[in-house]
């Protein structure tokens, strides 16, 4: 199989295109809507996209991210790509702060992306990204030219693992790992030139690449892409021809639920054989598929490290066991135990492989977990003397019971073999002695009670793997990849065990108004109020309390309705909150724009989105326009926080968003006061528009007694000194920062913050610094202020005057002549008369702050104040009606900037203002880079 080893040079579409030869005239891929394109289409297609990428000076050395849907189109750009550059397909159904994310962490170079999805993400991309909109037909890219590549790379296919066991790691791939792989399939599935396979899966997975479009093209065959994995799209592609289908086991359950007696008859006489990936594929599954449909269903087992396929049972005359993934069909396995030595034959240990198809290593992981040349899959199994491969678990996944290791594999199977359950998993319950215990999740039929599931469990499962609880939840959380999210299903699980974690949101609210009205220890879900101890008298006082928390009104017949802890808090989250005047398209817009927040929804109108509510520090609430803010500062400054997401009314009816901050900041207040406790002490934030929210909302929570530790701000200018303590964080964009505009940024605190201020300064463009490891410098400067550890340093006025005082004697005449144009590279010294036209002394720069300053402007923004090149300022004090005089120079700011600029000479208070600002003071002109013709400026 796997054995010889591949040439390394070897590309992908030279395999293809080698199989092409023959015939190019003959159709080589089907789409959905019936189009066809012939070999000739594909091979001129991957031609043009070549040449348009060697036209933006995008080369093998570069990181190219797609964000397509599953088109014909999309098919052909990802041949055309894997062997031109270093290739990163991206999920379209993944959120586009997460994508942008995963795009900064990766070091792409550029993105090809199309449709809302692609829009939505390039508004976030790092800086220095190229992005092109591609509109799924002609190979041309939109964007600019590209850079020099990040990073030396080489052309290839890079994918994420799913994560359902960890975080998602990066797996570089090669060509020759890719079209190893390829030629096991054919050979494995008998592949060839009369073979069309219906392609249903989505194109950023190694099977979209290998599997399904280089395996058939490089036997001689075709693909015919389906519309999606419903029984009428696999059904049209069947009679289009398709012999061969590749499901998941959720995809082939579904289709065996919906395909109609004439249908299955008719997709078994058209299919040679569906191929079963990802997951495991449950017995009673396999054989209900089998006798409807009339054909074999063939289970696989293989992982993107190892660019596809590891083993597979064979198709008739081959035997195929139950339960087994069959023989090896790709990359040499063993069976290693944790001290790497080898087991025999029917001892479970991991399993581990190694061949031409196994990646180097995980990007940028110098622990990729080997055994010498065995790279560890983390998945437990056993190999049978005919070479059959059973997995039984995987290594995260075993729960130990007081030393007695489970699998919950054989758990689960058993659970899904029961009438009724569709679908159910296995995890560790925290247990007192014994360490742990079994846990299971299910989605079952209401039907079904708990007692008829373990009765039935106990007639197959040994006493020591019965589970002690199980939960039913409505569906499986499952992950971009389509696979059972299995920590999140244990999260979700242990919430109605016993030894649940703490609840958060609106049940910890009800949980703590019910243990302090009948004195009690936090109900469970069954615990009834009046069983409790509750009576009338305590019920109207606990409903009392409870409609003040929540901030809106209960029902008083809501107790004997539903007395009980679990349906009491259903029916409070499903009762429907009063609308506000005027709002409810904005909450919907709100709801709509967080919707794919990562999260637990929390508050009264669920609004808020809660996460790491577990841990014991000050709750933190933070205002922002989109997740990467709330990813961020979870990483970093909130990490030992629970952290309270608030977004804007950002992108709610275009610019006019900012009239509507006011609403949303007085409904967060009602939020806040019902998820905290009284007197209770927090800390808030914000980035930008969200810190102006907050900043509104501030005035609304002293007169509620909420007290706020300190507002934590991220270029946010205040326009009005603050009751509270204020930490900033400035970058370099003067619209918001302090940084650019003065030579000492904070030397206002003292009148703008006396409750406490303190400050740290990321040398950056805005929101790109909370893409990088900047942030790293803000954590350091902000934990001891958020931990507690200290407070935040009382700063002192730097002149002992009013602020009104202080605006008194910004009134000045400045006189010069200032050139028409400027160049790059030299100084154009000026001439500069300050007159004082208050009736205020200004004392010497040292002691008043007062100095002269150069600023430019380009588009009606300020793009750059010279205070790094020159200043004019004074050393003794200057009086009403008198003047200064001095040199000032001047110079073209950026190389990069070509549009005219006005070149502004103002008197600027540092820390606090420029005279023009309040128009009292300064001379203009507009003025070009030498050289340059002249055009309009702002």
């Amino acid at each position: 199989m796997d054995g010889e080893r591949q040439p390394q040079d070897l590309t992908l579409s030279g395999a293809v295109f080698a199989a092409f030869e023959d015939d190019p005239t003959r159709p080589a891929l089907h789409a959905a809507d019936g189009a066809v394109w012939t070999r000739q289409d594909v091979m001129d297609a991957v031609s043009a996209w070549r040449r348009a990428l060697a036209a933006k000076g995008i080369g093998p050395s570069h990181r190219v991210a797609t964000l397509l849907p599953n088109e014909a189109g999309t098919a052909v750009l990802l041949l055309s790509l894997v062997d031109a550059v270093n290739l990163m397909p991206l999920n379209p159904g993944a959120q586009p702060a997460q994508l942008a994310e995963q795009i900064a962490a990766a070091g792409a170079d550029a993105v090809i992306a199309g449709g809302e999805a692609g829009r939505a993400l390039a508004e976030l991309l790092p800086e220095g990204v190229a992005f092109h909109d591609w509109d799924g037909r002609a190979p041309a890219l939109t964007g600019e030219a590209a850079g020099p590549a990040r990073s030396a790379r080489k052309p290839g296919l890079v994918l994420q693992t799913s994560g359902s066991t960890g975080l998602p790691k990066r797996v570089p791939l090669t060509a020759g790992q890719m079209v190893a792989s390829a030629r096991n399939i054919i050979t494995h599935l008998g592949l060839g030139p009369s073979d069309r396979a219906i392609h249903a899966l989505p194109m950023f997975h190694i099977g979209a690449v290998v599997d399904l479009l280089a395996a058939p093209f490089m036997a001689g065959g075709e693909v015919v892409l389906a519309r999606d994995l419903s029984a009428p799209a696999v059904t049209d592609a069947a009679q289009a021809g398709g012999t061969w289908l590749q499901l998941v086991p959720t995809a082939l359950a579904h289709l065996m639920d919906d395909l109609s007696d004439d249908d299955a008859r008719g997709l078994g006489k058209t299919l040679r054989f569906i191929r079963m990936v990802s997951a495991d594929l449950p017995e009673d599954l396999r054989q209900k598929a089998e006798e409807r449909l009339g054909l074999p269903v063939i289970q696989m087992y293989g992982m993107t490290e190892t660019a596809g396929q590891i083993t597979a049972n064979p198709l008739p005359p081959g035997t195929r066991k139950p339960l087994s993934v069959g023989p090896v069909a790709g990359p040499e396995i063993a069976i290693i135990d944790a001290h790497g030595a080898i087991l025999p034959t029917g001892r479970e240990g991991e399993v581990c492989v190694r061949g031409a198809t196994v990646m180097a290593g995980y990007e940028g992981d110098t622990e990729t977990p080997r055994h010498g040349n065995w790279l560890r899959t983390g998945d437990l199994g056993r190999i049978d003397a005919e070479g059959y491969l059973f997995l039984t678990g995987r290594v995260k996944e075993i729960i130990n019971r007081g030393g007695e290791k489970i699998s919950p594999v054989p758990v689960e199977r058993a659970a899904k073999a029961i009438e009724g359950v569709s679908d159910a998993v296995a995890f560790a319950l925290p247990h007192p002695s014994l360490g742990e215990q079994v846990g299971l999740a299910v989605v079952a039929d209401d039907a079904l009670s708990e007692d008829d599931i373990l009765t039935s469990l106990a007639r197959v499962l040994a006493e020591f793997e019965m589970p002690r609880r199980i939960a039913r939840l409505a569906d499986m959380p499952r992950l971009p990849s389509g696979k059972v999210d299995r920590r999140a299903v244990a999260g979700m699980a242990r919430e109605t065990a016993e030894d649940r974690a703490p609840r958060t949101g609106l049940a910890a609210t009800v949980e703590a108004i019910w243990a302090e009205t009948l004195s009690v220890r936090p109900p469970h879900d069954e615990a009834d109020f009046f069983d409790d101890g509750g009576d009338s008298l305590s019920a109207m006082d606990f409903l009392a309390t409870l409609e003040k928390r929540l901030a809106r009104p209960i029902p008083p017949n809501i107790l004997f309705e539903a007395p009980r802890f679990g349906s009491l808090v259903k029916v409070l989250a499903e009762q429907p909150v009063p609308p506000r005047k005027g709002e409810g398209k904005l909450l919907r817009h709100v709801r709509e724009a967080t919707s794919g927040w990562r999260g637990e929804r929390v508050g009264p109108m669920g609004l808020i989105i809660a996460r790491n509510t577990v841990q014991p520090a000050p709750k933190v609430f933070i205002g922002t326009h989109d997740e990467m803010t709330i990813n961020t500062f979870g990483r970093t400054i909130t990490k030992h926080n629970p952290i309270y997401a608030m977004r804007t009314s950002w992108q709610f009816r275009g610019e006019r968003y900012r009239r509507y901050l006011k609403p949303m900041a007085k409904i967060y207040c009602d939020e806040i006061e019902a998820l905290i406790e009284p007197g209770e002490e927090i800390i808030v934030g914000g980035f930008c528009g969200g810190a102006n929210m907050v900043e509104l909302m501030m005035p609304d929570l002293k007169r509620r007694g909420i007290k706020v530790k300190f507002f934590l701000a991220m270029d946010k200018l205040f326009k009005r000194p603050t009751e509270f303590p204020v930490f900033h964080i400035w970058t370099d964009r003067l619209q918001f920062s302090h940084p650019p505009r003065y030579f000492n940024p904070a030397r206002s605190f003292g009148d703008w913050h006396p409750a406490g201020a303190d400050y740290v300064y990321l040398s950056g463009d805005h929101d790109w610094v909370l893409r990088g490891d900047r942030m790293k410098e803000v954590e350091d400067a902000t934990i001891p202020y958020v931990t507690g550890a200290k407070d935040l340093p009382v700063p002192a006025p730097p002149e002992p005057i009013s602020l009104r005082e202080r605006r008194r004697r910004y009134r000045a005449r400045v006189r010069a002549k200032l050139p028409d144009t400027l160049s790059l590279t030299e100084d154009t010294v000026v001439e500069v008369t300050v007159t004082n036209r208050s009736r205020k002394v200004w004392p010497p720069t040292s002691e008043s702050g007062l100095s002269l300053t150069p600023s430019y402007t380009a588009a009606g923004e300020i793009y750059a104040h010279s205070w790094n090149r020159d200043r004019i300022t004074f050393d003794r004090p200057v009086g009403p009606g008198e003047s200064f005089s001095g040199q000032v120079r001047l110079r073209w700011p950026d190389e990069k900037l070509k549009a005219p600029l006005k070149v502004t000479l103002t008197m600027v208070d540092d820390g606090y203002g420029r005279f023009c600002d309040l128009g009292r003071g300064g001379v203009s002109r507009k003025v070009t880079l030498r050289g340059a013709p002249p055009g309009k400026t702002d």
